[in-house]
């Protein structure tokens, strides 16, 4: 019972943690946009939700999509960058290590090797991977508020409609 009761809480955690994540993205637009406070935020961003769950729904399933086509596009960008980042950090690491091995005995030409060797290679892998991840980022953040102004728009155009006069027929009196 203890197992099936801790599935079905880490079920609820997942589900409400996608819930309140994306939430949260139009709490953030509707107080930065329309500059709203926290709460007043918290209920313009519920309140679009809820009057357009369907297109929200259906946004967050393209956004889903997107991030699992991005995971399968940066496999093959990933191996590169870990070839490359191997290559620049070995090189340097052996030329350390050789020379270390001169004057040093033991571990130590090793251990200088090692840290010479990763350090390059973190520099070489966390550049690219960081550039990148910000322009996944931007792209979000963009199409985020882009989804929040559309909805938007689209509650001011009901409201105009309701709030038009009935049109005039031609040839009634």
């Amino acid at each position: 019972a203890t197992v099936g009761l801790f599935f079905l809480a880490l079920l609820l955690v997942i589900v409400v943690g996608t819930v309140v994540s994306l939430l949260t993205h139009f709490f953030r637009r509707a107080c930065a946009l329309e500059e709203l406070g926290v709460i007043e935020a918290i209920r313009r961003g519920f309140t679009v939700v809820r009057q357009h769950l369907k297109d929200v729904v259906i946004m967050w399933l393209i956004m889903v999509g997107l991030g699992i086509g991005w995971v399968i596009v940066m496999i093959p960008v990933v191996i590169l960058l870990v070839l490359l980042a191997g290559v620049v950090g070995g090189l340097p690491a052996l030329l350390a290590g050789g020379l270390a091995r001169l004057a040093l005995e033991g571990a130590t030409p090793w251990i200088l090797a090692a840290v010479v060797g990763l350090a390059i290679f973190v520099v070489v892998m966390a550049a690219p991977m960081l550039f990148l991840g910000g322009l996944v980022e931007v792209f979000k953040s963009s199409l985020w508020t882009l989804t929040y102004r559309e909805l938007r728009a689209l509650e001011g155009l009901a409201t105009e409609a309701r709030e038009l006069p009935e049109p005039d027929v031609p040839g009634q009196v």
